[in-house]
């Protein structure tokens, strides 16, 4: 069966899967940052996974009346940017090229830089998976286990017999002149492999886990806080740290914002884009904070402003 094959993955096919499973994870963060209102004609998984994956795209239309996204290249005579006039394509279905002027392709470029998130997410999924397979470690290696040292093959097996008893809670009786477990001189020993003390180190794993997480979550403009203990931060730090995390959101919208403008006065349609609804909601609660904390700042200028008309 499938299930079975599945359960028995080597230790290298299960970090491929674990890889796999976090990249997938990772990469969904930035695809889900906006919806694309392109009228029923494009889905927005696929724009901002070509965006993401690729860092620009274009949008032709087909001699079907039908529009394709495709990952633009320049050619020709170099603007005063020192990228070629010329936009070129293949649709992804290779069924249509393409070829114009900028004016035809609009290019919505990812972020200012025009650079892929592709890379970052696959960096982060690296590293959630390798904290995920030390914890993993670290959880097995502190199972209480210990190894009875023996020094024949016979009572090796004897030793397993009995251990295979305890597992299964049966009695179990062992001749008397065969007990040698204690200090003497030919006593079995008890080797330990693990230590059961050593889950405390778990702590730092995850701490770990949950920074890189933090700082990706950031970067994409969500601002959760450490796990960890940290200093008490004031209004102004807060608010620093908020507008911190809307920088690369921004950038993102108005690449994509500027695209639009550009396609529809070219093609006549009425397209946008507008942030996903958890982002939506975190750049309305960011907005609120911003005026409550001008407000609080406000309020301790009045209070100071008094305090010195008074002492005047």
């Amino acid at each position: 069966m499938l299930y079975d094959r599945v359960i028995k993955l080597t230790a290298k096919q299960e970090k491929y899967h674990e890889q796999i499973d976090n990249s997938i994870i990772v990469r969904n963060i930035p695809t889900s940052m906006f919806i694309h209102n392109t009228d029923g004609n494009l889905r927005t998984e696929y724009i901002e996974r070509l965006v993401v994956d690729f860092g620009m795209l274009s949008i032709g239309k087909g001699e079907d009346e039908k529009y394709y996204p495709f990952i633009p290249f320049f050619s020709g005579e170099l603007n005063e940017y020192g990228l070629g006039n010329t936009v070129n394509g293949i649709s992804l279905n290779g069924k249509y090229n393409f070829s114009g002027s900028w004016d035809d392709f609009p290019i919505m470029f990812n972020n200012f830089s025009h650079t892929p998130d592709f890379q970052l997410c696959n960096r982060v999924s690296n590293i959630l998976t390798e904290v995920g397979i030390s914890m993993k470690n670290n959880v097995k290696m502190c199972r209480i286990k210990p190894s009875i040292a023996v020094p024949t093959e016979t009572e090796k097996r004897q030793a397993e017999q009995i251990i295979k008893d305890i597992d299964d809670g049966k009695l179990f009786s062992i001749l008397l002149d065969s007990l040698k477990i204690g200090n003497g001189e030919n006593s079995y020993s008890l080797v330990n492999f693990a230590d059961v003390k050593d889950i405390d180190k778990l702590q730092y794993l995850t701490k770990y886990y949950d920074d890189v997480t933090r700082m990706f979550l950031q970067y994409f403009g969500i601002p959760i806080q450490s796990s960890g203990k940290m200093a008490q931060m004031n209004n102004t730090e807060l608010s620093g740290y908020n507008y911190y995390c809307k920088i690369i959101p921004i950038q993102k919208m108005e690449m994509r914002k500027d695209f639009y403008e550009k396609f529809n006065k070219k093609h006549g349609t009425n397209w946008g884009v507008e942030f996903g609804e958890p982002w939506k909601t975190i750049m309305e609660k960011k907005e609120e904070n911003a005026n409550d904390n001008r407000e609080l700042d406000g309020v301790s200028r009045g209070e100071t402003d008094n305090a010195d008309s008074t002492e005047s």
